[in-house]
């Protein structure tokens, strides 16, 4: 379903009551696809200070999905009305976290490969393989 068709099935007079202009462009640019990506503190204050700029995941069903330019709204689990945008300026496929490591190994914190390890069974990296998703501020 195209945007247009979006706004068809939202009804875009309903839109255009609610206010001006800037609401209706509003509208239109949240309709993209977006990818939502909740955070814990500590992850979610180092992305927003530009520390962090690259999250490791399964590559599985859910991220293959990801593209280039796409934008991540990335949110709080503390407080899910604290929220920013993230644009995907690279991803990196891996087979393994054996490859990773040897490609981008001091770029990943030790801590970060602990939660990898306990979070993400061998079986299932071994399925799908391993994303790096790299992103900058918007």
């Amino acid at each position: 379903m195209g945007t247009w068709d979006s706004i068809k099935n939202y009804g875009l007079r309903r839109i255009i009551s609610y206010g001006t202009i800037f609401n209706v462009i509003l509208f239109l640019f949240f309709m993209e696809d977006v990818f939502i990506q909740h955070r814990e503190f500590e992850a979610f204050e180092n992305i927003r200070k530009g520390i962090k700029t690259m999250e490791i995941r399964l590559n599985d069903l859910k991220r293959q999905g990801i593209k280039l330019g796409q934008r991540i709204k990335v949110v709080s689990r503390d407080n899910e009305e604290d929220f920013f945008f993230t644009r995907v300026i690279g991803l990196s496929r891996f087979s393994d976290f054996e490859d990773l490591y040897k490609v981008m190994g001091d770029r990943i914190l030790d801590y970060e490969r602990e939660i990898l390890e306990r979070v993400y069974s061998e079986e299932r990296v071994l399925e799908f393989g391993v994303l790096v998703i790299h992103f900058e501020l918007i």
